[in-house]
């Protein structure tokens, strides 16, 4: 007679096993975003390395300048671009996600700076793995972040086009 009182209770159920799989899933998300900084964070360092010392990069060299990179804080790596324009870049984890914060410098009478934030977020896939996404919706694996991360020392105008979101179009047009 009071048949529905099974269908409300079995939604009861059903809604507090979706929250639980949610928690589940934050949890597994925000995991994921320090194992993928963990990753990332090296192979930052390694590039600007290359870049300063690698033999067969004279050519980016000539064109970044020298890199100074400071790797040593637990919670984000710093890069630093010394020609102008020059790009301050932070880069760290955030609760879902890895933040990319660049500041730039123009250099001149009338010199400015400005302040550019991107997130490459964390997602899971069917099975539990982390991978990142870019601001553009597109999959990167970790040396494509790190060349995604590194496109606006080589091509600083990127972060300058018009309508780019912040370098967004810009980025993607480069990266493909």
């Amino acid at each position: 007679m009071n048949e529905w009182l099974y269908d409300e209770s079995a939604a009861l159920d059903r809604l507090k096993e979706d929250e639980r799989s949610a928690q589940q899933k934050l949890e597994l998300r925000q995991q994921w975003t320090a194992r993928l900084f963990n990753d990332l964070k090296p192979l930052l360092e390694n590039a600007a390395t290359q870049i300063n010392h690698g033999e067969n990069f004279a050519n980016l060299r000539q064109t970044i300048g020298k890199l100074d990179c400071a790797s040593a804080y637990v919670d984000r790596i710093e890069i630093t671009r010394s020609l102008y324009p020059a790009i301050y870049l932070t880069v760290k984890p955030g609760p879902l996600c890895i933040e990319v914060l660049r500041k730039i410098v123009t250099n001149g009478h009338d010199r400015r700076s400005r302040d550019h934030k991107e997130v490459l977020s964390v997602e899971i896939d069917q099975k539990g793995n982390g991978y990142l996404v870019d601001p553009n919706g597109k999959t990167l694996l970790l040396d494509q972040a790190v060349q995604y991360i590194f496109k606006p020392f080589i091509y600083p105008e990127l972060l300058d086009e018009p309508g780019s979101g912040g370098g967004r179009v810009g980025l993607g047009r480069i990266l493909g």
